[in-house]
């Protein structure tokens, strides 16, 4: 789905935790970093935030 709509916050936020489910935290740092840049432009910066500390 991220390769169909790369701009969507919420297919990256999705994306960032299948990665931490499967231990690949580098490629889930990498998404959620993204993510962390949109800044109030991604209303789920909580979850991000909380994700990120689980790294």
């Amino acid at each position: 789905m991220v390769a169909l709509d790369p701009k969507n916050p919420l297919w990256k936020l999705t994306l960032a935790r299948l990665y931490l489910d499967a231990g690949q935290r580098a490629q889930a740092r990498t998404e959620l970093s993204a993510l962390a840049a949109l800044g109030k432009e991604f209303r789920q910066q909580d979850e991000v935030q909380k994700l990120l500390k689980e790294l």
